[in-house]
């Protein structure tokens, strides 16, 4: 399947059984290939050293939980000593950033690797289980800009006192009723700086907004 992303912005990509009703799995290798210059792994646990996805529930015993942003390679394996799931499941739930526009119609690809020491694999009572799997891909767009004009209050200062930090949230249409939005939680929060075009007249630039329509 393809995704829709936008420059700096983070999404999901599942890995998830699809065997057959009753069909027991013991363990799984996953191993997935993307491409650094596109995406990259957001670490999903702050504690372990490294970067990791964030693993299912049904198989807790994780003996590999690797990325490598540098290469675009991902390695995840789990299993279960007994009590095996069955039929359709969450292995493990990925997060990428997206790093850079692809050019035109173009996507990148995110792929489930078969060959070599990355051979991915289900697997029973130590015999895999047959069947197919599926590979994604990924639009990424620029996505939006927005330029905004200020003019700062409080009697005239100097150019270096124009240049301020700010706060910019955005949330997503009709969520939050009359003022409930100001202790509401925002879609997208940006912090852009302002520059100065004089006589305390300032503008703030943000790239990358994931293209709707806001509060």
């Amino acid at each position: 399947a393809t995704n829709l992303s936008y420059v700096d912005t983070n999404f999901t990509i599942t890995i998830e059984t699809n065997a057959p009703a009753g069909q027991q799995i013991a363990a799984i290798d996953a191993f997935v290939d993307f491409d650094p210059v596109y995406l990259e792994v957001v670490d999903s646990d702050a504690v372990e050293p490294g970067i990791q996805v964030a693993p299912g529930t049904l198989l807790p015993m994780v003996t590999n939980n690797t990325v490598n942003n540098a290469t675009g390679q991902i390695g995840f394996s789990a299993g279960k000593l007994s009590a095996w799931p069955s039929g359709s499941f969450l292995v493990a739930t990925i997060t990428f950033k997206s790093k850079a526009e692809t050019p035109g119609t173009n996507v990148t690809p995110i792929t489930i690797s078969l060959a070599g020491s990355r051979q991915s694999l289900v697997a029973f009572d130590g015999n895999p289980v047959p069947g197919t799997h599926a590979d994604a891909s990924v639009d990424i767009d620029p996505g939006a800009t927005i330029i905004g004009h200020l003019t700062l209050q409080g009697g005239s200062r100097p150019p270096s006192k124009r240049v301020v930090p700010l706060t910019v949230k955005m949330f997503n249409a009709g969520q939050y009723a009359g003022n409930t939005i100001m202790s509401g939680t925002p879609a997208m929060t940006y912090n852009p700086s302002t520059v100065d075009t004089g006589s305390n007249n300032v503008t703030f630039q943000i790239d990358g907004v994931v293209a709707g329509t806001y509060d």
